[in-house]
């Protein structure tokens, strides 16, 4: 839901009070412990999860200025800074800051900062279903829009990229920062690596469930491609510190690899759910 104007401080406390999980957009410009703290203007959620009335903070959780998922405090002066920005205002200091405008920014500033509650309800069950995994997998592998499958619930998603789409969204990302070092942003580089890392354990749990023949190691092969991933953002870290033309072209390297390896393996997964009655799309 897109979040109203009102006493944010005290909606917060209330949904808290009631048992919910609190996701909202902030401005990391006034997130302190963040890398953007003081230094530029960027929108990401926060999950708040707790609040301290003594000390007038909130426990929020994200990743710090070290880049590691961590729960910190933030006071609440400052959340209410980090929740004044404007899609306008945003525009307006990418611009001042001479960086170009990336496509995505005016649809992803669409009703935010947006307000999700999450709640934990332990008697709800939740039965694995590998029609939803073929489905998606197929849209995966074609680059296929996938928000379009879920109007009923949201609206699609415009200016994002899907799938495997976004290894050549990638690749000019990383050849851009040849051009212009101060563009490069570790955050694209660790999703691809923890979406890897997430895709390794599911064909693990398929394996120990039955839904895929352990004989045919898929999990094991797979790991190789969440271990190259990771290797490929080290690498852009350490260049982050060492900028060399010859280390993006190593790394444009790697995300081809990467690309390669990946697509026979999951075209083997879902050809196994296929054949198992599961039909994709």
């Amino acid at each position: 839901m897109e979040l109203p104007p009102a006493d944010h401080i005290q909606q917060f406390i209330a949904f808290i009070d009631h048992d919910y999980y609190v996701q909202t957009d902030l401005d990391f410009f006034y997130v302190p412990n963040r890398m953007h703290y003081q230094q530029s203007h960027f929108i990401h959620e926060v999950l708040i999860s707790g609040y301290d009335t003594r000390t007038k903070t909130f426990t929020i959780s994200g990743f710090d200025a070290q880049g590691r998922y961590a729960v910190t405090d933030l006071p609440w002066d400052a959340l209410k800074q980090a929740l004044s920005f404007t899609r306008e205002a945003l525009i307006r200091h990418v611009l001042q800051a001479g960086r170009a405008l990336p496509a995505w920014i005016l649809p992803s500033m669409e009703a935010r900062p947006r307000l999700i509650l999450y709640k934990y309800l332990p008697e709800q069950t939740y039965a694995f279903d590998p029609l939803a995994v073929a489905e998606q997998l197929d849209d995966y592998l074609a680059a296929q829009d996938t928000s379009q499958h879920y109007r009923l619930l949201a609206a699609p998603r415009r200016g994002a990229v899907w799938g495997t789409a976004v290894y050549p969204f990638l690749r000019g990302e990383i050849e851009s920062w040849a051009d212009n070092p101060a563009g490069y942003d570790d955050i694209p580089l660790r999703l691809l690596w923890e979406h890897k890392t997430c895709m390794q354990a599911r064909l693990q749990y398929m394996e120990e469930q039955g839904h895929l023949d352990p004989a045919e190691q898929l999990a094991r092969r797979f790991t190789e491609v969440e271990k190259k991933t990771n290797s490929l953002r080290l690498v852009l870290l350490r260049w982050k510190t060492r900028p060399r033309t010859d280390t993006l072209t190593r790394a444009c390297s790697m995300l081809d690899t990467i690309a390669a390896e990946e697509r026979p393996l999951l075209k083997r997964v879902l050809e196994v759910l296929n054949s198992r009655g599961t039909p994709g799309i």
